[in-house]
């Protein structure tokens, strides 16, 4: 399918928890009429991405660097199984693209495929925190996928996915970029991360 299965989501937040990446706990898997359900935990905090990006910069700043030594963690874990990732874009919409969109698509896929054993969150965006007294749990696990990490943190930083300017000067590159080294992750150059944040544009 196009995203993860309630099985291949629940792996995943296995993985994310073994990794010591807050997230809500699966509590139960369920079948309804041949179709999987996850349960999980209920958890306190402000999820609503608006209400979020209007906190000031420290506030956000704060609530993403505890998530950071997690997502490092979880990106030097090997994959869970996934979705199929080619479907994420048709060639009918490829062939809308221009050229030079079509030339940087490729060469983030060859980037994810050469750095292709990194566990991503797939979908690592404010939409997605759940903040409660300055610490933050990720969730939503449809898009998990393997990749290169630049790849959460441009989804993160992409235009299409900032709500204010706070959240735009919370989630500058080169922070972004420097607390998620000093946090146990991989060096990532600006421009590949720049590359990441095209990228979550086109999807």
């Amino acid at each position: 399918g196009m995203t993860n299965s309630a099985t291949q989501q629940a792996a995943w937040i296995a993985l994310a928890a073994k990794a010591g990446l807050a997230t809500a706990p699966c509590i139960l898997r369920v079948a309804i009429e041949g179709r999987s359900y996850l349960l999980l935990d209920h958890l306190e905090g402000e999820s609503d991405p608006d209400v979020l990006a209007a906190r000031d910069v420290d506030s956000l700043r704060v609530a993403t660097a505890s998530l950071l030594p997690g997502l490092a963690r979880l990106h030097a874990s090997a994959p869970a199984p996934c979705f199929d990732r080619s479907k994420l874009h048709s060639a009918k919409r490829l062939e809308a693209l221009s050229v030079a969109y079509q030339a940087l698509y490729a060469e983030l896929q060859a980037l994810s495929e050469l750095s292709g054993v990194a566990a991503l969150h797939g979908d690592f965006r404010l939409a997605n925190f759940l903040v409660d007294q300055g610490s933050a749990q990720i969730l939503d696990f449809d898009f998990a996928r393997a990749g290169h990490p630049a790849e959460d943190l441009g989804w993160l930083t992409a235009p299409c996915w900032t709500y204010s300017a706070q959240q735009a000067q919370a989630f500058d590159p080169v922070w972004l970029i420097e607390a998620y080294a000093r946090s146990g992750g991989v060096e990532i150059a600006g421009a590949t991360l720049l590359k990441a944040q095209i990228q979550a544009q086109l999807l």
